[in-house]
């Protein structure tokens, strides 16, 4: 009987043992793609130092806001060379939230982000930096709403990172946004004392991590 080219190796989804060579080799899908997760933020006055946490509480949420089953790990055999983060508000959720320019922008330019893999800083900032190249572009003749993304709504055109992050199934991920005090904007110097925000209407903000997605064939 001829030896075979190659076995499928148990257990190993997409490996295949060569014997002509003694090795194993993974066949691997890669795709240009996204990880996300989202957070909510209520309508109303939001206290400073209030936060929301991605890839933390993944409970009941489904695939318009989140793509993940385990917190803050990406899915099991899969591997994520990571190139842009990105953070949008969503510009509605439901039918009954629908988001004004000036919650996007309370959001974006009072929220302060910070993002890991372990324990390794990756990204920090205010939520404007973070521009994930997703969103609505043109114009609008709703009452009082507007069509506004987080820099151009082009994925070509977001910001991405000097060296891709490679994230693994073994690797935890962080992202956070907090709403921090601005106490130094005092009345001598601001004329009035800073206050905190307050929102329009209740709202969801998608945290991005983008890039090269791979996965063993059949997985």
């Amino acid at each position: 009987m001829a030896q075979r080219v190659a076995i499928p190796v148990k257990g190993k989804p997409g490996t295949m043992f060569i014997p002509a060579i003694g090795k194993e080799v993974t066949q691997i899908d890669s795709r240009e793609d996204d990880i996300y997760d989202s957070v909510g933020l209520p309508s109303g006055s939001t206290a400073t130092g209030t936060e929301r946490k991605w890839f933390d509480s993944l409970s009941d949420k489904n695939k318009q806001h989140t793509n993940l089953s385990k917190s803050h790990r990406i899915l099991g055999g899969h591997e994520l060379s990571l190139t842009r983060i990105g953070v949008a508000v969503r510009s509605l959720t439901g039918n009954a939230a629908v988001i004004g320019i000036n919650d996007v922008k309370r959001i974006l330019e009072n929220g302060a982000c910070d993002f890991q893999i372990g324990k390794r800083d990756i990204g920090e900032g205010p939520a404007i930096k973070f521009q994930s190249g997703y969103g609505l572009a043109g114009g609008t003749v709703e009452t009082a709403n507007n069509v506004v993304s987080n820099g151009v709504p082009s994925a070509a055109a977001a910001p991405t990172l000097a060296v891709p992050q490679d994230v693994s199934e073994d690797d935890d991920i962080y992202g956070r946004i907090v709403f921090p005090d601005a106490s130094w904007l005092t009345t001598a110097l601001w004329g009035t004392a800073y206050a905190t925000f307050t929102l329009d209407v209740r709202l969801v903000v998608t945290n991005y991590w983008h890039g090269i997605v791979r996965k063993p064939l059949g997985k």
